[in-house]
């Protein structure tokens, strides 16, 4: 295997999955997309403009619980891995969050589920 494939296949690792995607420069990403998924396929879009997230947070444990207030929802994403997503709103460069199938469990970021309620805040 070349140097050049081995290093892409690492980037695509790192800034894009079946989870999500992530920009590789910081404070580049003016939308945040979620997709949740339905028997495999993608049957909601929603997109919030960065500016209008007000606060995130992690929870451990299993499953992980990250927290986000924006545009006065509550979203709500379950898994594991998800401080990656965190550091990645922290830096404005998470692009999107996309639910997982429940096969597709290998690698270190799963996107178990996402919620969206009205926010209480």
């Amino acid at each position: 295997m070349s140097d050049a494939k081995t290093i892409a296949d690492t980037l695509t690792t790192v800034w894009e999955g079946s989870w999500g995607s992530i920009s590789p420069s910081p404070h580049s990403v003016e939308t945040l997309r979620l997709c949740k998924l339905e028997n495999g396929k993608e049957v909601e879009l929603i997109s919030y403009p960065y500016r209008s997230l007000t606060r995130w947070s992690l929870k451990c444990g299993q499953p992980e619980r990250l927290e986000i207030e924006a545009a006065g929802e509550s979203i709500v994403i379950t898994g594991r891995g998800l401080k990656r997503l965190a550091e990645a709103l922290d830096e404005g460069q998470l692009r999107c969050v996309r639910e997982q199938n429940e096969n597709d469990k290998a690698g270190d970021l799963l996107v178990l589920s996402i919620k969206r309620a009205k926010s209480s805040i």
